[in-house]
């Protein structure tokens, strides 16, 4: 939400119910690391107490510096989302937040065929191509190991959350997701 104030623009964001692990702050702090090691994102706005959120009226929210960004496009320039990529994992930020089961592990036999017959009862259309993968996407799990070394990363870069600034350049927002 856009907020008007006598003191500039900001972007107002609630907290999504069910994500309280998000709420230690540290995506406040990565990515006020990558802003001061130029990765261009909105500034975290504080509050008196230094906290990234705010119980407004029950609601808990945190606020922003209002980024003048366009639409989603999935047509950025790659060489120059690469290198924003490649900026965004050079910050040096030693996170806390543990690696998530999403990275790490396998979805198996079981679960896959699970999937397929949701989406094949649900009648997707693309069900039978699901299906037709279903073997590979088994196979090629088995290439999943632990990571070697850990780093911070945003963990939900794709065409909503990279977005072409009004001045020029690109711009990282939706910082929440952040993790090892």
């Amino acid at each position: 939400v856009q907020l008007a104030t006598d003191r500039g623009m900001w972007a107002v964001k609630m907290a999504f119910e069910g994500f309280e692990s998000e709420m230690d702050g540290e995506d406040a702090a990565f990515q006020t690391a990558a802003r001061e090691a130029g990765v261009p994102a909105p500034a975290v706005v504080r509050t008196t107490a230094r906290e990234a959120f705010a119980d407004v009226a029950g609601a808990v929210v945190r606020v922003y510096e209002w980024a003048d960004i366009r639409l989603a496009d999935r047509t950025l320039d790659p060489e120059a989302v690469g290198a924003l990529i490649g900026a965004m994992h050079r910050v040096g930020f030693a996170g806390r937040r543990p690696e998530h089961p999403w990275y790490t592990d396998r979805v198996g036999a079981a679960g896959w065929d699970g999937l397929v017959a949701e989406l094949e009862a649900a009648g997707a259309p693309f069900a039978a191509d699901m299906a037709a993968l279903r073997d590979d996407l088994v196979a090629v799990e088995a290439f999943i190991e632990p990571a070697g070394t850990l780093r911070t990363c945003h963990r939900d870069l794709w065409a909503d959350n990279i977005r072409a600034a009004g001045g020029g350049g690109l711009c990282v927002i939706d910082w929440e997701n952040c993790g090892l």
